[in-house]
């Protein structure tokens, strides 16, 4: 199986999963846990799964994993890169691919620590600053704080970054304030995208531009 194919397996799932509690939520009266159902919905179908893997470096086990798919060797790959990290605590580049490792297989508060530990990197990179803020926001539950932060400082070094404005596009559309999420998808530059993120953004925006029509007891604060 190739990743793509998986990375479309795995987004399936995740819609599936968060259509489902989703529903659960409305017919339970519970709260809906934004970090349950929209964050893995968000970065499963974010520009092809990059959010999910991130912008690896060469020797990143992630990116050796994306291409193969082989979750024996990607799994093998981090084990020997944790040691490495271990033996030299102050090489960023490795706590770089532990970040976007730990990330890729959902242990997001160790990826959380390692993008802390690499900050001196991270700080001037807005993909990394972006996947930085994508990691905190699932961990967290929400963009509220530091996820919005690093997401502004992103778009300040790049603003027409896609992963950055699809990101604070979501945040935006979070906290109900669909103009501004509409405003932020549209700076997205759709020809860097594959044709189903493209699809993605466009649906997004359609979705928001919907909910600026309806009253206010009838929006909802997650994207589809």
């Amino acid at each position: 199986m190739n990743i793509k194919t998986l990375l479309i397996m795995l987004a399936i799932v995740l819609v599936v999963a968060a259509i489902i509690y989703i529903s659960w939520s409305r017919t339970s009266g519970r709260k809906l846990n934004i970090g349950l159902a929209i964050f893995p919905l968000l970065m499963a179908t974010a520009t092809g799964g990059y959010l999910l893997l991130g912008n690896p470096l060469g020797a990143d086990p992630s990116k050796q994993f994306s291409e193969n798919g082989d979750v024996e060797q990607f799994v093998n790959a981090v084990t020997t890169l944790e040691k490495k990290a271990a033996a030299d605590p102050n090489n960023l580049d490795y706590q770089i691919m532990l970040a976007h490792s730990y990330r890729a297989m959902g242990r997001y508060d160790q990826s959380v620590a390692a993008f802390g530990k690499a900050w001196e990197r991270v700080k001037n990179d807005p993909q990394e600053l972006s996947l930085f803020a994508g990691t905190l926001a699932v961990w967290h539950g929400s963009f509220e704080g530091k996820p919005d932060e690093l997401l502004s400082q992103a778009l300040k070094i790049e603003p027409n970054h896609p992963d950055a404005l699809m990101l604070s596009g979501g945040s935006a559309y979070q906290k109900q304030q669909y103009k501004k999420a509409i405003d932020l998808w549209k700076k997205i530059p759709l020809s860097k995208l594959e044709e189903n993120d493209k699809e993605w953004v466009e649906a997004q925006i359609a979705d928001a531009e919907k909910m600026l029509t309806l009253p206010s007891e009838n929006k909802v604060s997650h994207p589809n």
